[in-house]
């Protein structure tokens, strides 16, 4: 489904923009009025336990929105929030160009002032030997993917909002070694709900048409909608790659297919859930995930010459920790 921006003017609190699906109260990516922008990380951590007190990453987000106008208001709110779940806020001033992050778990909050690059893997002193933290570390392939932006976003920190949707559209590692579509360690990430580039000094929003970050940006005046000004201006859009949205279509196609596979692989039904995984290969031969799904359903029917040969059509690149141990170990052993 395509983002819907919601443009929120409640009584006796701030308006604010924000992006998100049909139904939604909470914000995961908003900016207010007062040029205060908050978006949401939600991350993992052993302290979070069910709760009737705790509040919503997006509904507090929210909160920070309609009350805050200034990044040290926006600290205020978060701290003295008593969350359900974890998650990392990345809260930016655009009136007085500041920013911050703030990890919060229902028992922790910290700080991380000059971190550039925001994701769900906690850095904070409070979160380093958190178990379920440090296995979403192990889990993920996300510290190639913030070497390659934090070395691209200082390359493109004076190139407005083209050179930002190019750093969001990125598949290669900082090496430079170019990535397939839908390869988990690159940036681009073709399941993204929304692609967005915010000025918050400037109140403009560039908001993907999708799929993934591939379609164009549309620039939005929000200094208009929001009632700070009375006349609209008209920033110009983004254009979309147009190799990369068909590109990024075959991958979600295929992860559609994986996921069947996988279902039907837990019901026992290991025959269908190889050929669903194989008709993933066939969409995009080149994603890691289908390639190693389709291997490990191959293995557990016995069909081990079947599964090396989707391990060795891309070894170098198993898009997570856990995949590469496995494909290599399963490579060194045949």
């Amino acid at each position: 489904a395509r983002p819907i921006i919601f443009i929120v003017k409640g009584d006796d609190a701030i308006p604010f923009a924000s992006i998100g699906t049909a139904g939604m109260a909470g914000v995961t990516t908003g900016v207010n009025a007062e040029g205060l922008a908050v978006i949401v990380h939600p991350g993992r951590t052993a302290d979070v336990r069910v709760s009737r007190k705790g509040q919503p990453a997006t509904l507090l987000a929210r909160d920070v929105l309609e009350q805050a106008r200034t990044l040290d208001e926006a600290i205020k709110v978060l701290a003295k929030a008593e969350l359900l779940g974890s998650a990392a806020f990345l809260v930016v001033d655009g009136a007085a160009r500041k920013y911050a992050v703030v990890e919060k778990s229902p028992t922790k909050t910290f700080r991380a002032d000059g971190r550039t690059v925001v994701d769900g893997l906690f850095a904070g002193k409070p979160f380093r030997d958190d178990p379920e933290n440090d296995r979403a570390k192990r889990a993920r392939p996300a510290a190639d993917r913030r070497e390659r932006a934090s070395k691209l976003l200082r390359a493109t920190r004076q190139s407005g909002a083209q050179g930002l949707a190019s750093l969001l559209r990125d598949r290669q590692l900082s090496t430079g070694n170019r990535l397939p579509a839908g390869h988990r360690g690159t940036v681009d990430d073709p399941a993204a709900e929304h692609a967005v580039v915010l000025d918050p000094s400037a109140m403009v929003l560039w908001i993907g048409e999708g799929p993934g970050t591939s379609g164009a940006l549309r620039a939005l005046d929000l200094r208009y909608r929001l009632g700070k000004a009375s006349q609209p201006t008209a920033p110009a859009d983004v254009a979309g790659a147009a190799d990369d949205a068909a590109a990024t279509l075959r991958v979600l196609d295929a992860r559609d297919d994986l996921e069947t596979a996988l279902r039907l692989s837990r019901r026992g039904r290991h025959q269908r859930a190889s050929e669903y995984a194989e008709r993933a290969v066939n969409r995009s031969s080149s994603l890691p995930q289908a390639r190693k799904i389709a291997g490990y359903l191959a293995e557990r029917s016995g069909r081990h010459q079947a599964a090396e040969a989707h391990y060795r059509v891309c070894p170098s690149a198993p898009d997570s920790p856990r995949a590469r141990e496995h494909v290599e170990a399963t490579l060194g052993g045949s």
